[in-house]
């Protein structure tokens, strides 16, 4: 809603307000025709919301329909109250993003007055100087831009209004309009669909100053400028529709083989005992052959896995087994009568039957523990790491490590000796800046780097230089109840960490300090500050027996 207000009709005080000129109108009317309600029902009647103070400064409300708008407008002619308008047309009596019907425009709402950049400017200095900014940031210059008593109101007009489907876009386009002039001012709770601005023409009492346009830009036909929807957004919009849609082709592709990898690589029953049966096969192939003694056993658990896995029906079991046989224990005889019972089972497995054991329902075929195959076939550590699943938590947690490492490099992460190298460069660095003179906030400052960890480092170099001496605990010996008054000789025995308490070495002894059972020995510490006496640690022990 915009009025044809000049600077002049404000300076010299005389207002002549007009309703809507049609050139500005049109943002309205396109909006009149544009979208559909809730229900999907077009052409539905489109609402404007006008605000206003009434003469008591209360805030009132009112849902006016497109066609009768210029009526309420004349109505609301004295340019001496507070006025506003929504920006976006409603499909029903209701100012919320869920009843927008349509809308026609950008616009971010500039709180100049609060910047040093706009101090002591004309609106039309500071509506100059928005447009230098928006050049400088490739935003095109607003269709319109509308001095608001204190602040500006700057619009990108549509050349056609855009319907509520398209509101995500929208929302986009203004937040990052919002995100690039945050630094100029620009409102960051001002950029919802159903924000309201001030009417041109009225009065911000707030500062007792007119609303009026300050700048207009126009086009070859000499009218206000309007922006194609698409065009505008992918101007401001760090991706265009088409970089959108090839980004979500390339991410859909990227999920679909993630999917596939995950699904190979996830174990279910099958793919397990598949894998159990291609491990025992590697087993036999990295030894050689089984050894006699052992290939019943080797066969009977690979033809379990065989039969679970799906590779091996009762049609084909004997035939399958000897071939294994074969493969993996070339110069032995099979005996059908040593799978019997195993034939038997694959059987029942086939036609689904279950048995119960140890209170739950399986499946008739032996099903071992990776540990139990592990065990029974005494496969070594050396051979689980050349196996896919038949490997102890041991093995298991190496690669894991190793992935995981793998992972870090490709990621661009350091190694541990460039990490190292890296930490004790920066400390040689931090050292010698602060040997130089320069304070802590300064070196963390050039190097980057926050100021706990740059006195972590200067701090471990102190206490590196510490002397043995300021370590030293000392015992006095009292005799029993005069712990408070310690006697002049005191004579340092032993070196202590300070913060563990036990003894790291013996600096010095004293034969004066053997005493009998009636003396107490007192813990002194040495710190910085002095001595502290610890009365807490007194404790009645012979001094001789302690000293040897």
């Amino acid at each position: 809603m915009h009025c044809n207000a000049t600077t002049q009709n404000f300076e010299s005080g005389s207002l002549s307000y007009k309703p809507l000129e049609h050139e500005y109108y049109h943002t309205y009317q396109d909006s009149d025709n544009a979208g559909s309600d809730e229900n999907g029902k077009k052409n539905c009647p489109g609402y404007v919301f006008v605000c206003y103070r009434n003469p008591n400064g209360d805030f009132e409300q009112k849902a006016v329909l497109l066609s009768k708008l210029s009526t309420t407008c004349d109505a609301l002619a004295d340019a001496n109250i507070d006025c506003w308008i929504s920006q976006g047309v409603f499909s029903y009596p209701c100012r919320r993003k869920s009843a927008l019907k349509s809308i026609a425009l950008s616009f971010i709402d500039l709180d100049c007055y609060k910047y040093e950049w706009a101090a002591g400017m004309t609106p039309e200095q500071m509506a100059a100087s928005f447009n230098r900014f928006c050049d400088a940031v490739s935003v095109p210059r607003p269709s319109l831009i509308v001095f608001s008593g204190r602040g500006l109101q700057c619009k990108w007009f549509y050349d056609k209004a855009i319907p509520c489907k398209a509101l995500p876009r929208w929302d986009a386009v203004q937040k990052e309009l919002c995100r690039k002039f945050a630094q100029y001012g620009a409102d960051q709770n001002a950029k919802d669909c159903s924000r309201i601005l001030r009417v041109e023409g009225t009065m911000n009492t707030k500062s007792r100053r007119y609303v009026y346009v300050v700048y207009r830009q126009h086009d070859e036909q000499k009218q206000v400028r309007r922006f194609g929807f698409d065009a505008f957004a992918d101007s401001i919009l760090p991706f265009t529709r088409e970089e959108l849609r090839q980004k979500r082709q390339a991410r859909s592709i990227c999920q679909k083989k993630s999917e596939q990898q995950n699904a190979s690589s996830t174990l279910t029953i099958q793919t397990l005992h598949k894998a159990r049966a291609a491990d025992l096969v590697k087993l036999a192939e990295l030894r050689g052959g089984i050894k006699e003694g052992h290939r019943e056993v080797f066969l009977f658990d690979l033809m379990c896995s065989l039969t679970l896995s799906g590779e091996c029906t009762d049609a084909t079991f004997f035939a399958k087994a000897q071939a294994m046989a074969a493969q993996c224990c070339p110069d032995f005889s099979l005996n059908k009568s040593d799978l019997t019972t195993l034939f038997k089972r694959t059987k029942a497995h086939l036609k689904g039957e279950r048995v119960t054991y140890q209170g739950r329902e399986k499946t008739p075929i032996y099903t071992f523990k990776t540990e139990t195959l592990i065990r029974r076939h005494a496969i070594t550590v050396d051979e689980q790491r050349q196996l896919q699943v038949l490997i102890d938590p041991g093995v298991k947690r190496e690669r894991s490590l190793k992935a995981r490492a793998e992972k870090r490099r490709a990621d661009g992460a350091l190694t541990r000796q460039e990490y190292t190298a890296r930490s004790s460069a920066r400390r040689d660095r931090a050292k010698a800046l602060y040997a130089d003179g320069v304070s802590k906030a300064e070196i963390a400052r050039q190097m980057g780097l926050s100021r706990s960890t740059v006195t972590r480092y200067l701090q471990g170099e102190m206490q590196a230089e510490k002397s043995v001496e300021s370590m030293v605990s000392y015992l006095v010996v009292k005799p029993a109840g005069t712990a408070s008054e310690p006697k002049a000789h005191v004579a340092p025995l032993s070196v202590v960490n300070a913060r563990s308490g036990k003894a790291e070495g013996r600096a010095g002894r004293s034969p004066e300090l053997r005493g009998g059972a009636g003396e107490s020995l007192l813990l002194v510490v040495c710190t910085s500050s002095g001595l502290r006496f610890r009365p807490s640690r007194i404790r009645k022990i012979r001094p001789k027996r302690q000293l040897e």
